[in-house]
């Protein structure tokens, strides 16, 4: 069983407007790379049941992510930068900080595996509090 991407990139959406992100663009193709990270990280039996472990994850942390989406997301003083905390500025950011609470070794290893630079997702993790 997978998620499917179209499915998940529309509820981050939606939990990332709730934390007052409002709703930016993220290129189909790097968000289709984020989510391919994130659900690797997820056992079989995570799978179907993802979905609801985002909306408890966002209710339970709802204030800390909408303070770190303040600080360094669409509409901070980072914002006009290209680096520096870039994966906040993304809905994928909330399934990230998920991983990065529940499974950050597993994280980091996929993070490896898929991406040259460990910069962002540490730049995430920092944001987060977890780096």
């Amino acid at each position: 069983m997978t998620v499917d991407h179209d499915t998940l990139t529309t509820l981050l959406g939606d939990l990332y407007e709730e934390c007052d992100g409002g709703r930016p663009y993220v290129d189909p193709e790097y968000a289709g790379l984020l989510l391919d990270v994130v659900t690797a990280t997820l056992d079989p039996a995570e799978l179907a049941g993802y979905p609801t472990t985002l909306r408890a994850f966002v209710q339970f942390h709802h204030d800390d992510l909408a303070e770190m989406i303040r600080d360094y997301g669409p509409d901070s003083a980072f914002a006009k930068h290209v680096w520096p905390y870039q994966l906040v500025r993304t809905p994928h950011a909330i399934a990230l900080c998920e991983r990065l609470t529940v499974k950050p070794i597993d994280l980091t290893y996929y993070w490896n595996e898929n991406f040259e630079s460990d910069t962002p997702i540490d730049d995430l993790a920092c944001a987060w509090g977890r780096g």
